[in-house]
C-alpha cells in the first residue's frame, strides 16, 4: 500500500505546479530531466561503439548547469547498483528525478561527488542498503520513499531532507548530522524509529518529519545533541 501511495505522489509531484523539489510551495512546473540546460538525455552507447566501460551503457546522462553530469535514467536490471563517479570524463553530481525508481533494487552505492538526489530518484524499490557520499547536501521529495531501509545514517554535509524523502521505510535507527537544518513534513512517515542520534544541538532544526511524542521530548531537553531511544512508547536521552 505504501509503495502505491509513493508512486501516485511522485507522478502528482511532477505534474502539479504547486511544489518545489523539496516539496514546498512553488510557482511553476518542475523541470523534466534534461530540460535544466536544454541538453537532451543521452544514453551512453555500448563499448563496441564508443569504447566505454561496460557498466556505462546502463545509464542515460546529461550535463547539468553546474558543469557536472546528471544521471537521468537507469536501464540496468541487476538489483545491486554501483553508480560510477565519472561518466564521459565528467563527475557525476546529480541523481535525476525518478532515475532509479521502480527498478526492484536491493542495494545502491552512490559515489563521492554527488551533491543532490532529486525527487523520487530511488522511490519504490526494495532497497535495504545504501551508501551515501560525504558530498551529499540535498535529498529531495520522496527520493527514497517506499523502500526497505531499517538503518539510516545521513552523511556529514547533508543539509536538507525533503518532504516524504524516506517515507514508507521501516527505519528503526537514524543518525542526523550537525549541518542538517531542514527536514520536510513526513520525511520519515511510516518508520519504526526507536533510536535517533543527533550530532549537534539544533536551533533551526525543523521537526515536521517526526511523530509528536519525539517532537515534544526533544523540545523538553532543550534540543540537546545525543542518542535518543524509545522504549514502550517513551523517549529518553542517553548519557
Amino acid at each position: 500500500m505504501g509503495k502505491t501511495i509513493s508512486v501516485l505522489f511522485c507522478f502528482a509531484f511532477i505534474l502539479y505546479p504547486g511544489f518545489s523539489q523539496t516539496g514546498e510551495p512553488a510557482g511553476g512546473f518542475l523541470p523534466k530531466p534534461g530540460s535544466v540546460t536544454g541538453l537532451p538525455v543521452v544514453t551512453v552507447p555500448p563499448r563496441s561503439q564508443a569504447g566505454e566501460e561496460p557498466e556505462k551503457e546502463e545509464f542515460g546522462i546529461f550535463q547539468n548547469k553546474n558543469g557536472g553530469v546528471t544521471i537521468a535514467l537507469y536501464r540496468g536490471s541487476g538489483p545491486n547498483v554501483v553508480i560510477p563517479g565519472e561518466m564521459g570524463g565528467q563527475k557525476v553530481t546529480v541523481i535525476g528525478p525518478r532515475a532509479f525508481a521502480g527498478k526492484s533494487l536491493v542495494s545502491v552505492i552512490i559515489p563521492e561527488g554527488v551533491d543532490t538526489i532529486a525527487y523520487c530518484a530511488f522511490a519504490d524499490n526494495g532497497i535495504s542498503s545504501i551508501s551515501l557520499p560525504s558530498t551529499l547536501v540535498s535529498i529531495e521529495y520522496e527520493a527514497f520513499a517506499g523502500n526497505s531501509l531499517d538503518v539510516l545514517v545521513l552523511p556529514e554535509n547533508a543539509a536538507s531532507v525533503g518532504v516524504r524523502a524516506f517515507a514508507d521505510n521501516p527505519v528503526e535507527r537514524l543518525t542526523l548530522p550537525g549541518k542538517l537544518t531542514y527536514i520536510g513534513k513526513d520525511a520519515f512517515k511510516g518508520s519504526a524509529l526507536r533510536e535517533i542520534t543527533i550530532a549537534a544541538r539544533r536551533n533551526v532544526f525543523t521537526l515536521q518529519g517526526f511523530d509528536l511524542s519525539f517532537v515534544n521530548y526533544y523540545g523538553s531537553t532543550g534540543k540537546t545533541a545525543g542518542i535518543y531511544t524509545k522504549s514502550e512508547r517513551v523517549w529518553s536521552l542517553g548519557e
